[in-house]
């Protein structure tokens, strides 16, 4: 099937809009509570609590933390406060727990010193505490968690980093302290990995293996295992090694062969479990040696210790394909931007109801020292079976550019056959407008795009993507906040609930 035609079929293909209409049941536009700066992400985090609602980690004031129960309503059941720095939330044994840090230095940022508390979930009062983690003193260290609610335990992964602690001045006016402070926190010095049971009791510290010269990225899946991917730009191969939760060593390797990359350490990579098909999916971007961008997706089987792929290299001619092709879906909102080949990279790939979809967007960063500014233009996004069977693609039209970098990310609602898109566009220099698309899942067929009802929501606020929950119907629990710019620490919040059918 011809290019133009692929659009057609998910970009021309309509129901009408009134049916599948969001509809706006709740709003709170002066919770009792704000967020913090773009800086510190772990504000605003939120947890499903099946029954009861969601559960956010919130400011309250300059030295602490909230936790807050919000209901479908959007009313905060109960608050309460907590010293140090949020890092996780969420459902435990029927309950909530909460991870987070010892309070934060003046010049050392978050001590490596991480605690869990569990919270319950009809009051807040504390059930239980205690000091999970005691890392490096000297590195600033990143961690992840995993929750398993068949199990009832979760997994640490804390990855010590390159960067050091402590103030750092630099004198040189050629050298951006910014990049060269984001290059070392990306650079790993090791891994401390640990298992906890339901009593917050830890099993023994996995270390994972390293290979010598090697580019690498870990990947905590929805499993609780750990997936380690090397890249041997020497052998011309990523490495694929699998941690069982329970296990030192890898317990299944899997290689992938790549002859055509210009650098294996600019290889883009993501990788997401299935837990419906129980198999491991990734997906790679990259820079050929003729310069040409090449796209490969993979499912990966660790038990027989195997991997099928599709490769598509998208070159020029397809990238300009796209913008020449591509029709307005909805003519009144409709700001699509996708120009820019240089900038084209692999923006995330979800698992949406049994299909693997991968997104692509344009974009980049302006930075300065006093000056930081993200701009992104449409996503395309495949979607492939299972079985990498090909099954349609779709462009989601938007233009951002602001001082947040989680301005741009798309949340997936599967309801059924059909997926909700929900993100943001820009409306005038700085302002935006919430919007969502509907797709059929089994036709590829677009059935609506369309601004979500904001009533009462300033354009200045935008949604938190990856904070969305869903309740246990169809309601959907939204938080926006309000634009990030200047020397601001405190960004005001409305919470929203709307019903996505």
């Amino acid at each position: 099937m011809k290019l133009k035609s692929l659009l057609t079929l998910s970009l021309l293909s309509w129901a009408g809009f009134t049916t599948f209409a969001q509809t706006q049941l709740a709003i709170n536009p002066k919770p009792n509570f704000y967020l913090a700066s773009h800086i510190r992400k772990t504000f605003g985090l939120t947890a499903d609590i099946p029954n009861h609602g969601v559960a956010m980690t919130i400011n309250t004031t300059n030295k602490k933390f909230g936790v807050t129960l919000i209901d479908d309503k959007t009313k905060q059941l109960w608050l309460v406060e907590l010293d140090g720095h949020p890092l996780s939330i969420n459902q435990y044994n029927g309950n909530i727990i909460i991870v987070y840090s010892a309070d934060k230095t003046f010049f050392g940022g978050v001590k490596n010193e991480y605690s869990a508390r569990i919270l319950d979930v009809k009051n807040g009062n504390t059930i239980k505490e205690q000091k999970i983690y005691e890392g490096s003193a000297d590195y600033h260290e990143d961690p992840e968690f995993y929750f398993s609610n068949e199990r009832g335990n979760f997994t640490l992964i804390s990855r010590e980093t390159d960067l050091k602690k402590g103030l750092k001045v630099s004198l040189n006016p050629f050298v951006d302290a910014i990049s060269a402070a984001k290059e070392k926190f990306g650079t790993t010095r090791n891994y401390a990995i640990l298992n906890f049971n339901e009593n917050l009791q830890p099993s023994k510290i996995i270390s994972p293996k390293f290979y010598q010269g090697q580019a690498f990225k870990h990947f905590l899946t929805e499993s609780g295992n750990i997936v380690f991917a090397h890249y041997n730009g020497v052998e011309k191969q990523i490495l694929f090694d699998f941690y069982n939760h329970t296990q030192d060593k890898p317990t299944s390797q899997v290689a992938l062969k790549i002859n055509d990359a210009k650098s294996f350490d600019e290889i883009s990579s993501e990788l997401k479990y299935n837990p419906l098909n129980q198999e491991y999916y990734v997906a790679l971007f990259y820079e050929t040696t003729s310069k040409a961008k090449k796209l490969v997706v993979g499912k990966i089987d660790f038990a027989l210790g195997k991997m099928t792929t599709k490769e598509e290299v998208i070159d020029k001619d397809t990238f300009n394909g796209w913008s020449k092709n591509y029709t307005p879906v909805n003519k009144k909102l409709d700001d699509f931007k996708l120009s820019n080949y240089y900038y084209l990279n692999l923006a995330g790939l979800e698992i949406v109801n049994n299909k693997v979809a991968v997104e692509f967007t344009s974009s980049f960063v302006e930075r300065s020292r006093s000056y930081i500014n993200y701009t992104s233009q449409s996503s395309l996004i495949k979607f492939f079976d299972k079985d990498l069977g090909f099954s349609f693609q779709t462009i989601f039209p938007r233009f951002l550019y602001g001082m947040s970098d989680d301005l741009a990310s798309l949340s997936f609602i599967t309801n059924g056959n059909t997926a909700t898109i929900i993100g943001n566009t820009k409306n005038g220099q700085a302002s935006y407008t919430p919007v969502y698309m509907k797709i059929d899942l089994n036709k590829g067929t677009i059935l609506n795009y369309d601004k979500l009802p904001n009533q009462g929501i300033d354009d200045m606020f935008y949604i938190r993507t990856k904070n969305i929950r869903k309740f246990n119907n169809e309601k959907v629990l939204l938080t926006y906040t309000e634009r990030f710019g200047g020397l601001k620490s405190k960004y005001d919040t409305i919470l929203q609930v709307i019903e996505t059918k």
